[in-house]
């Protein structure tokens, strides 16, 4: 129940971070500028300026908050501890008989 509820939100949130990316001003050298300094670019007071950044950058947080949540919620709920071991199968698959060689 808890994790269909988180889900929704994270649907929300994921909506609403799209529109606010579509919605902020293209910058003239955004393509030469690197990650590390947008990022701090978006979560510094110097953004205050601009709200749709910095509501940009407070969605992303919650969003990755959100995705790490609920994977440790579903983790513990089906009882396995790494996705690897989920997926592995307890009998292996049948090999097939040798062929004679002619």
């Amino acid at each position: 129940m808890v994790v269909e509820i988180l889900t929704g939100i994270l649907i929300l949130v994921t909506v609403l971070m799209v529109a606010c990316i579509f919605l902020q001003r293209p910058e003239a050298n955004s393509f030469t500028s690197s990650a590390a300094e947008t990022l701090s670019n978006i979560l510094s007071a110097q953004s205050s300026k601009n709200p749709i950044a910095r509501l940009t950058g407070i969605l992303a947080i919650l969003f990755f908050s959100l995705s790490l949540t609920i994977a440790v919620l579903t983790s513990r709920q089906s009882g396995t501890s790494s996705l690897v071991s989920a997926l592995t199968t307890e009998a292996p698959a049948e090999t097939a008989p040798p062929r004679d060689k002619p």
